[in-house]
């Protein structure tokens, strides 16, 4: 007996994706220094995860 399981990923276009600018190397300094002050400090932050939405 042969079972076969089949699942499409698709990733939903959103404005956001499309005009995102490349990240510069101090951009990403300053973005990872915040997040991490606010770690500290008890402050609510969004999550990293990345999400995919099965269809």
């Amino acid at each position: 007996m042969r079972y076969e399981l089949s699942v499409k990923l698709v990733r939903k276009p959103t404005a956001s994706v499309s005009t995102k600018k490349a990240m510069t190397a101090e951009d990403v300094r300053k973005a990872m220094s915040d997040r991490a002050r606010k770690i500290l400090n008890g402050e609510a932050v969004e999550s990293l995860a990345l999400r995919v939405n099965a269809h």
